[in-house]
């Protein structure tokens, strides 16, 4: 019993410091997809235009791999049975 309690702890602290780390990441990606966006709009020639297309995938697979790191930090059915 003390040994599955201490699992679920640890589970829990993985979720917590996963979910952490997400937002800690997710914030300055916001911020940095903002700005693309905005150099999207004043530079309008083509070559520039697909550099920020690319860069725009990029941010996006990171935030893909953010939300799996969020996904972590939600409680799940063991811990929220014990």
């Amino acid at each position: 019993m003390e040994r599955q309690q201490n699992e679920i702890q640890k589970v829990e602290l993985v979720g917590i410091f996963a979910a952490s780390t997400a937002h800690k990441i997710r914030n300055p990606l916001t911020g940095m997809k903002d700005l693309v966006t905005l150099l999207k709009e004043k530079y309008t020639q083509e070559q520039d235009q697909f550099y920020y297309f690319v860069i725009g995938q990029e941010i996006e697979c990171i935030n893909e791999i953010v939300s799996e790191f969020m996904i972590l930090g939600k409680p799940t059915a063991i811990i929220k049975k014990v």
